[in-house]
């Protein structure tokens, strides 16, 4: 895959959700990735500011991991 998943993944599960909301919207360099085994980056979401990126957290946090 070009990415872990997210559903299980520690790092959503036990994330701090203002961190991960900064990840969706800044994206992650090389340097930054959590999983190196992966080759991609994570690109910038910049459109999802504010509540979105919120909202899309809380269900990364909650409904995802049912």
């Amino acid at each position: 895959g070009l990415a872990p998943p997210l559903k299980g993944n520690p790092a959503v599960k036990g994330g701090n959700p203002q961190e991960l909301a900064a990840s969706i919207v800044k994206g992650r360099n090389v340097g930054e990735k959590k999983y190196k085994e992966y080759q991609g980056i994570m690109p910038a979401h910049s459109f999802l500011r504010g509540e979105k990126a919120d909202a899309l957290v809380i269900y990364m946090k909650k409904q995802l991991q049912q």
